[in-house]
């Protein structure tokens, strides 16, 4: 089984069941959907169609599976994960009375400025086998252009979502990591809450970056690239406190 995410005017969180000779499709939950544009049903008639509008800081839908068959979730910008049971009722909803932040305009600056920088690291070109056509070539320069003037234009929700990441461990704990602002140089805070909603405690902003995967009995796993780019696994045990 595996937990997807749906986009087609909607989001939702879907278990796909391969179990058997067939494969079973079931809705878990049906998360709130950013209510901040109209969805046309029209094909895009130029690039900047095509494109679409920007929007920063849209809340996303962050989720992970609990040991029982359940997922913790998170829709909103608030600071709430949303617990369920393998059928996807839910059953409780955690809460920690921290706001988000105002998407003031330097930090809506920072964004903007943020995602241009990754739009020049990162211009989406495909390769392709041979040499391109000079069309080709002249429209993925198009292309990258309306993705820029797109971000220039980029509109922004008013407030910077809380969490930015929901984490699971085998012994079904919550790891919370929280946002920070755009420009911010080291990752957010991670709190970690018990399966029953008990604050545990939480590791400083700068402290420690999210495991990339739990094991059994504490084992957590951190993926790094060394200076040749080259990935490197490190396994640590964390202490039982904050398993």
């Amino acid at each position: 089984m595996k937990a997807g995410q749906v986009h087609d005017n909607r989001r939702a969180v879907i278990r796909f069941d391969v179990s058997s000779g067939e494969v079973r499709e079931q809705t878990l939950v049906e998360a709130w959907v950013p209510q901040k544009r109209d969805e046309g049903g029209e094909a895009p008639a130029t690039l900047e169609d095509f494109v679409g509008e920007v929007w920063g800081f849209e809340p996303a839908l962050l989720f992970d599976v609990l040991p029982s068959g359940g997922i913790a979730f998170a829709d909103s910008t608030a600071y709430v994960v949303k617990l369920t049971d393998r059928s996807g009722v839910v059953t409780r909803i955690l809460r920690r009375p921290i706001p988000p932040l105002l998407a003031t305009d330097a930090i809506r600056r920072a964004e903007r400025n943020r995602r241009l920088e990754e739009q020049a690291r990162n211009p989406r070109t495909e390769s392709r086998e041979g040499e391109p056509t000079a069309e080709m070539e002249a429209l993925t320069r198009a292309l990258a252009a309306a993705r820029v003037a797109a971000v220039e234009n980029m509109r922004f929700f008013p407030e910077v979502p809380v969490i930015a990441l929901v984490r699971t461990t085998w012994d079904g704990r919550l790891w919370i990591r929280r946002s920070t602002e755009p420009d911010a140089a080291e990752p957010g805070a991670i709190d970690v809450i018990s399966a029953d909603g008990r604050y545990i405690g939480t590791f400083p902003r700068g402290s420690l970056d999210m495991p990339h995967a739990f094991g059994p009995d504490g084992l957590v796993a951190f993926i790094e690239t060394d200076e040749l780019d080259v990935p490197v696994i490190t396994v640590v045990r964390l202490p039982v406190e904050v398993r």
